[in-house]
């Protein structure tokens, strides 16, 4: 037997065991290829950026990241997840959500654009600094534009155009910006062509809508915005509650230590972010419409999906945070310089958050499917305010190290709650049908 009809073979076996296995492996290979390919790209600008700016530059530059990130995920509105779990079980309605979505979100970046000013003075950022973000913050208006195409392609189970365009998406926002850095350009401009670059991210949006034979613009409907901005107000705020829990060490880093110690810090947080983005993101992709799909059938068959994802999930990112755990010393000296060597031992800790933190959006996914995301928000506040009272006493006596341990711990606490939530919520499902059954 040649080694082709083996592996035909295995795979037949795997899918006589897991049926649907075959196509959710052919889905993440659409997905994930084309994002890792982008991640190289990314983290290889990262890296030459980071060495390029040194400790103090790229801490202003993490600090003014974190900061608009902050605002960044309350302009979704929870649109994004809304969508892809509408228009993954009724396609029909895609050109609906597509436009109203689409208003929804350029109307809230608006508006944060003057929120996030005045957020910039109450926080005590120098007239440099606010400039700075105002800057960046322009990506406010352009993300609905450039985000659409990948959202829709994903609810519509489109995964090769999906990975296409986010590779398209990643190189885009890496290199444009690499190369102005390159030429010696300073932090305001190195911000712009950050900006210019999601701009030409708009550029996908007709060809995709082409390719996806949507309607844009369709009509405005205030009822489908008056929904959506029900059902979403939550996941919006718990989207903040999560940015603030995921950025907030970085502001408070800059004022209560100084820029250098942000620097080295978002070095660790960066590969955090790189390793839920290139394992959790793709899978997230495939397991939130299969959920919503999963629901429309059955609670069992829907609490089966949810608990395979939820052992595969925890396999897999605990095992890539104990590779990185054990070789955070040569990764960082090796690839960022002996200028960053404090953000290995963050990175030791640190790295475990990634763990948590899938499971968490794991999770919260499965609430959104059933509606139950409503009572995330205590856990959420709990979570942030556990964040940052950590951050508060740690930062002084312990440094970055104590901005790590206050992540870390936040995040375990959060998963632990968000779990119970889940239970108790499929509990109460399950009871539910059983006595409209009878």
């Amino acid at each position: 037997m040649t080694a082709a009809r083996r592996l035909r073979s295995a795979v037949d076996r795997i899918e006589s065991i897991l049926p649907g296995s075959r196509d959710a492996a052919s889905n993440f290979a659409y997905l994930s290829i084309p994002r890792y390919v982008g991640f190289v790209v990314e983290l290889a600008a990262s890296i030459y950026i980071a060495r390029k700016l040194g400790p103090e530059n790229y801490g202003i530059l993490a600090t003014v990241y974190a900061f608009v990130y902050l605002f960044r995920m309350c302009t979704d509105l929870g649109t994004t997840q809304l969508a892809i779990r509408d228009v993954a079980q009724d396609p029909g309605r895609a050109d609906a959500y597509l436009t109203n979505t689409i208003a929804v979100r350029f109307l809230l970046g608006i508006c944060f654009l003057a929120v996030i000013q005045v957020a910039g003075g109450l926080t005590g950022f120098s007239p440099s600094e606010r400039y700075l973000v105002f800057v960046y913050s322009l990506i406010l208006v352009t993300d609905p534009f450039a985000q659409a195409p990948l959202v829709f392609s994903v609810a519509l189970r489109r995964y090769g155009l999906a990975g296409v365009l986010e590779l398209a998406q990643k190189t885009t926002l890496a290199l444009l910006p690499l190369g102005a850095l390159a030429l010696g350009l300073a932090l305001e401009s190195f911000l712009w062509t950050s900006v210019a670059a999601t701009v030409l991210g708009c550029l996908a949006f007709p060809f995709t809508l082409s390719v996806l034979r949507l309607r844009f613009p369709a009509a405005i409907q205030p009822r489908l915005i008056r929904t959506l901005a029900v059902a979403g107000l939550p996941i919006a705020i718990s989207a903040l509650f999560y940015a603030i829990e995921t950025r907030i060490d970085r502001v408070m880093l800059s004022r209560m230590l100084d820029a250098s110690a942000v620097g080295v810090y978002a070095v660790a947080g960066r590969i955090l972010q790189v390793a839920l983005e290139a394992i959790w993101a793709p899978m997230s992709h495939l397991y939130f419409p299969a959920l919503s799909r999963a629901y429309s059938g059955s609670m069992s068959e829907f609490s089966a999906k949810l608990l395979k994802y939820f052992a595969v999930t925890l396999t897999i990112c605990s095992g890539f945070s104990l590779i990185i755990a054990i070789a955070s010393d040569p990764i960082i000296i090796l690839l960022w310089g002996e200028s960053y060597r404090g953000a290995a031992d963050a990175l030791k800790i640190l790295i475990w958050a990634s763990v948590t933190a899938a499971l968490i959006q794991l999770m919260y996914q499965a609430l959104i499917v059933i509606n139950g995301q409503r009572g995330y928000l205590a856990i959420q506040l709990l979570t942030v305010s556990l964040n940052i009272v950590l951050n508060v006493i740690w930062i002084p006596n312990f440094g970055i190290g104590g901005a790590a341990w206050a992540t870390l711990i936040s995040s375990l606490a959060g998963a632990v709650s968000t779990a119970a939530l889940v239970l108790w919520a499929l509990r109460s499902r399950t009871a539910t049908d059983s006595i409209v059954m009878r």
